[in-house]
């Protein structure tokens, strides 16, 4: 066993993961159960699994970067400045408010999230070498198309 001491979480990283911490506390209330995390001595991570099964889980993951996830889609954002957060909570509002959706095709899936100035913003992930292997033309056209709910019922 080795006596190497793993070194605190900077900070930054502590004092962010609190703002969000607070920032989910305060938008969704009892509608969904928010776990904190450390996973090692440098990364913090919150998970938002909301009461309805319909709706978007959601994420923050605090280390180097800041890592916004929505099922197995997510967003890598620069840092902790103060856009960069901004950015995060308009995404993860979107989320729990319902503006999310989701097309997936075998390996392939994109994630987009509507801000309430009507805007959009997607990311885009692959599952292992098929997406690289097998040409699938069009698939945003055709893949499965999924609308999350909101958080909160109407």
């Amino acid at each position: 066993m080795s006596d190497r001491v793993l070194p605190s979480a900077d900070p930054e990283i502590e004092s962010t993961i609190d703002d969000f911490e607070r920032f989910f506390s305060e938008l969704i209330g009892d509608v969904a159960d928010i776990a904190r995390s450390a996973p090692n001595d440098i990364v913090r991570t919150l998970t938002v699994a909301p009461h309805n099964t319909l709706a978007c889980r959601v994420g923050v993951t605090a280390e180097q970067f800041l890592h916004i996830s929505m099922d197995d889609n997510g967003w890598e954002l620069d840092g902790y400045a103060a856009d960069d957060v901004a950015l995060a909570k308009r995404i993860l509002t979107a989320a729990i408010d319902g503006r999310v959706s989701k097309r997936t095709s075998p390996a392939r899936s994109e994630m987009t999230v509507r801000f309430t100035d009507g805007t959009t913003m997607s990311t885009s992930s692959v599952d292992g070498c098929a997406a690289l292997l097998i040409p699938q033309p069009g698939w945003r056209r055709w893949g499965s198309l999924t609308t999350y709910e909101p958080y909160r019922s109407a």
